[in-house]
């Protein structure tokens, strides 16, 4: 048994041979992140603009007047874009939606008006149903989106730009659909919250020093005292860092839209 133990402490004592298990490690992460890549699934999201615009604040003074059916408006009306596309590989047909796709204000806050402001490509003949914008609610329908294919919607409605926006809907082997909120998800690091900021890079900042204090305590320490489970602990938190840092890279770039928001 000792030696077993004396040739197993042998070779993983040789640097050469712990670079095979780091790249080992490497090649472990990205075999799975390419899997799951090549997944062909159906995925439709919606993300709001960070920003809404204010066209008319209640209570102050404005050359702008707002109309409706003929009547003035002395309430908010506050425009609101939504990106809408198929993130997925599969496209989603007009026949594989299960349920209406609904994207709603509520009837606290009707819209006035509803438009397409872009369209990736005009033969997905994507829709917009109206007949229910007095109870804050548009519908949504196409053809066919292929992968990336979508439109960015256009609200204009009587609230503020606090009003919560909904979807729901359901696409065949998705399920429910939901809406991101781009005002969160694109924060500034000066925006977010010091408590946020911190827990995205300390699992990356205390994985690294540990893995540092074990790289010198091999290096300096005598060789006979090292022994196969401080090289097997430091392969182990060095696949853990790549972990978490795969997983903060496909968070940060895993946010972004067809739309330019």
């Amino acid at each position: 048994m000792s030696t077993r133990f004396e040739k197993l402490q042998e070779w993983f004592s040789h640097p050469l041979n712990l670079l095979v298990g780091f790249i080992a490690s490497v090649a472990s992460i990205l075999s799975i992140f390419l899997y799951f890549h090549s997944i062909e699934n159906r995925e439709l999201s919606f993300l709001t603009q960070p920003v809404r615009a204010t066209i008319v604040k209640s209570g102050q003074s404005s050359r702008v007047k707002v109309s409706s059916g003929g009547k003035e408006l002395t309430g908010d009306v506050t425009a609101v874009q939504i990106a809408f596309w198929n993130a997925g590989k599969r496209p989603i047909r007009k026949s594989e939606i299960l349920e209406p796709i609904i994207v709603s204000i509520g009837a606290d806050h009707p819209i006035l008006e509803a438009a397409l402001k872009k369209v990736s490509r005009e033969l997905t003949h994507i829709r917009i149903d109206e007949t229910e914008l007095a109870r804050g609610e548009v519908s949504l329908s196409w053809d066919i989106l292929e992968k990336l294919d979508g439109a960015v919607l256009q609200l204009i409605y009587e609230g503020d730009a606090s009003a919560p926006i909904k979807v729901r809907g359901v696409v065949e082997g998705q399920g429910s659909v939901s809406l991101q909120d781009g005002a969160k998800m694109f924060l500034t690091q000066n925006e977010r919250p010091p408590r946020d900021r911190w827990w995205g890079v300390a699992p990356l900042i205390v994985t690294a020093v540990i893995a540092l204090l074990l790289v010198a305590e091999l290096c300096f320490s005598n060789r006979s005292h090292r022994t196969p489970k401080q090289f097997l602990l430091l392969i182990v938190i060095l696949f853990l860092w790549l972990i978490i840092a795969a997983m903060q890279a496909w968070k940060y770039f895993g946010t972004s839209t067809p739309f330019g928001f």
